[in-house]
């Protein structure tokens, strides 16, 4: 019986342990500049930041579409 229990517990934690290692940790998807892609980062050349284009048209009145954010960062 502890012989089975023992069994278990150590498939149990081998499946466990694959599994995290095949699960991206969140917010590890980053691109060449750093930027964290799934929290809605991109890369703005001119400020030289990544920045989020809805926080951007807040701060710096600028465009609410890919094609003004591009062209406001200099991204084309």
């Amino acid at each position: 019986m502890k012989n089975l229990l023992l069994f278990s517990v150590l498939i149990s934690s081998t499946l466990m342990a694959s599994c995290a290692q095949k699960t991206p940790m969140p917010g590890s998807d980053r691109e060449t500049h750093g930027c964290t892609t799934s929290a809605g980062y991109q890369w703005c050349e001119k400020k030289q930041l990544c920045v989020r284009p809805w926080e951007l048209v807040k701060q710096d009145k600028t465009g609410n579409t890919e094609g003004s954010f591009s062209h406001y960062c200099h991204n084309e």
